[in-house]
């Protein structure tokens, strides 16, 4: 239906790159479609990303069409937007039931390629894609909570996996390695440690349990020593999403960077007592770890890794 509508509007409106966003209810961000137009360095068709600086965001908050070109920068994604060789970007908000439920963008690598007069002749068939959306995002809410019923399977089996190897009387790297296979389908990551602090005694351990494969690495280190984000996220008790790594921000992030590692997730893994740990997951693709993540992870409180860990 997507390249269905796109054909359709390349009659009314000529574009170099053609995307719909469908904007999630109740949810800070979209799922993006595009039929036509792929590039490097730009949102790929069933990606999902947050609304926050992007051409979806600003017109489900100002609820009228955005339009960028040179000079005329609203948003902080343009800049990604003319990189990849575009140089005018046209978003126009669809609504239904009094919210904005999609957004229509086309890109033009011409500069002032389009205006008001072109969002007028949109005007007419709106209704009608509005129609047509709901019908589609009706479909994908059947969808995801087919999804969401197969998590919950997932995550119980999970837990029951890990109960298992808790029990299993397996010394603690199995343990540990187990941990991480098990949890590798909710979470893509390329690299997985487990940072251990003990307040105290001020003595501090980082086991790593995968680095683009099983591996087993447990060393004592200096607790004043920065291996990165771990010890703002014991702090704080709150997860650490770095979409995109920077070692100005936390100087450890340096060692990852020169592995090839782009993003990480840091994730507070409860303990007993005084024990402090974090879950710091890496991984070599950029924004890895964004949406669907951290609501997966929370299933984790329950499972019983910190005990082991203590």
């Amino acid at each position: 239906m997507a390249q269905a509508l796109a054909e359709h509007l390349r009659e009314v409106l000529p574009y170099d790159r053609f995307s719909c966003s469908l904007v999630y209810p109740d949810a800070q961000f979209a799922e993006i479609i595009v039929p036509v137009g792929e590039v490097e360095g730009l949102v790929k068709s069933g990606e999902r990303r947050p609304l926050a600086g992007t051409a979806t965001g600003w017109v489900v908050e100002h609820r009228k069409p955005l339009l960028e070109t040179d000079g005329v920068e609203l948003t902080p994604t343009f800049a990604a937007v003319k990189v990849a060789g575009f140089r005018t970007r046209l978003a126009v908000p669809i609504e239904a039931g009094g919210r904005v439920i999609a957004a229509l963008v086309f890109h033009s690598r011409e500069p002032n390629a389009y205006s008001e007069e072109d969002v007028q002749r949109l005007q007419p068939i709106l209704p009608i894609i509005a129609l047509l959306l709901q019908r589609l995002m009706e479909q994908w809410q059947l969808e995801q909570t087919l999804e969401r019923e197969r998590k919950i399977r997932q995550q119980l089996e999970l837990i029951a996996h890990i109960d298992n190897l808790l029990i299993s009387g397996e010394p603690m790297p199995k343990v540990l390695q187990g941990f991480a296979e098990a949890i590798r389908p909710f979470v893509p990551f390329d690299r997985l440690s487990i940072s251990v602090y003990d307040e105290p005694t001020n003595r501090e351990w980082l086991y790593v349990v995968w680095h683009d494969g099983l591996v087993w690495e447990a060393k004592r280190v200096k607790p004043h020593e920065p291996f990165g984000a771990a010890k703002q996220v014991m702090k704080t008790g709150k997860p650490l999403l770095r979409p995109r790594l920077d070692a100005a921000e936390f100087p450890a992030e340096a060692w990852l960077i020169e592995r090839g590692f782009r993003s990480a997730l840091v994730y507070p893994l409860p303990m007993r007592e005084r024990f402090k740990a974090t879950l710091n997951f890496s991984s070599r693709e950029p924004e890895a770890f964004i949406c669907a993540i951290a609501p997966d992870l929370r299933q984790l409180d329950g499972v019983g890794v910190g005990k082991c860990l203590a």
